[in-house]
């Protein structure tokens, strides 16, 4: 509903074993389409399908990435899409790591226009895989995704900054 509030189209793309109707009721008001899978891959596997799903993706503004480790909104959601509006950067995320490389946290990360059209965007869902095992989906997922568009020019911002709030790779 807060996405939605926002002017976002909500894909919903579920790896839940249940497909429970009245739960999919509830949210039917506030999304633009859903999509229910096998759970391959976990968030990257999931966001992977999502991102296939979108027609036009290099023509959007936006593109927020968000796994049901978001629970809320406890604020208004509206306070940081202004503060990802306002940033520069072309992927930006609400916390990072700095477990095995710098990366963006991917419970939620908002994806710029020069990312979406870029082929750096494009290439890395292309060539991720399923992996099964969290730690290889951390590493190939997660880590990489901000890794690699870092490496092909892209600009990454941090809400909540463990180290240095943006990063670019020279």
């Amino acid at each position: 509903a807060a996405l939605a509030k926002l002017g976002y189209r909500v894909l919903v793309v579920s790896n839940s074993p249940r497909f429970v109707k009245t739960q999919v009721n509830k949210v039917t008001p506030y999304i633009w389409r859903i999509l229910h899978r096998r759970n391959f891959g976990h968030d990257f596997g999931a966001y992977k399908d999502g991102v296939r799903r979108i027609p036009r993706l290099g023509e959007m503004e936006a593109l927020i990435l968000m796994n049901d480790s978001c629970y809320g909104p406890l604020y208004d959601l509206a306070v940081v899409e202004q503060r990802a509006q306002a940033s520069d950067a072309d992927i930006w995320g609400i916390t990072d790591n700095w477990w095995m490389h710098f990366h963006l946290q991917s419970y939620f990360l908002r994806i710029g226009k020069r990312a979406l059209g870029s082929d750096a965007f494009r290439n890395f869902w292309r060539a991720i895989l399923p992996y099964q095992p969290r730690g290889l989906v951390i590493r190939n997922g997660e880590i990489r995704f901000t890794q690699y568009l870092l490496r092909r020019g892209m600009i990454a911002e941090v809400l909540a900054a463990a180290g240095a709030s943006v990063h670019t790779m020279r």
